[in-house]
């Protein structure tokens, strides 16, 4: 699965501080869904520049070839049994999707500095906004940060953190 962030600009004015929104589990997974987020962002933001950070976060009701197949033989055999193995299979989906948000979170700023030069190159400071997996996404990318040069860092303004999928200490 690739580790490419799809950044979404939404229309906007001008600025030198962007907001990046990164959603969680089971969301922005195709287009209608997409759009769904894009009618949350609250009316206050709509001047400023505005850009959704899109992952592979996986979605709960996708499953793979083996695991349909595998599922399906159990509930042939027992209605329980495929019921069980179903819960077991997305305990182990959603396991995969949080592990693949910390290493996306290790892409994600920059990324997102490349996306700026090619687009926004006026952009000095982003503000980050993470929901679920999300948060965990932003959390990986700001405990990445001492590890690069700080010549190399984008400017992190304010952050939130909406139900982050994390634990902070």
């Amino acid at each position: 699965m690739s580790h490419k962030f799809k950044f979404l600009t939404l229309p906007h004015r001008s600025g030198e501080v962007a907001n990046v929104f990164i959603h969680g589990y089971s969301a922005g997974h195709d287009m209608e869904d997409r759009c769904a987020l894009r009618k949350c962002i609250p009316s206050s933001l709509h001047n400023c520049i505005n850009i959704f950070a899109f992952w592979p976060s996986g979605h709960w009701a996708q499953f793979d070839d083996f695991s349909s197949k595998g599922i399906l033989a159990a509930g042939r055999f027992n209605v329980l049994a495929g019921a069980g193995l179903a819960m077991v299979d997305r305990a182990f989906h959603f396991n995969t999707s949080r592990k693949r948000a910390t290493s996306m979170g290790k892409t994600l700023l920059s990324q997102l500095e490349t996306y700026l030069l090619k687009n926004h190159p006026y952009v000095s400071k982003v503000n980050l906004v993470g929901h679920s997996l999300g948060g965990r996404v932003v959390i990986s990318a700001l405990l990445d940060l001492p590890d690069k040069p700080a010549d190399d860092n984008l400017v992190v303004g304010d952050v939130l953190l909406m139900a982050a999928a994390s634990k902070l200490s």
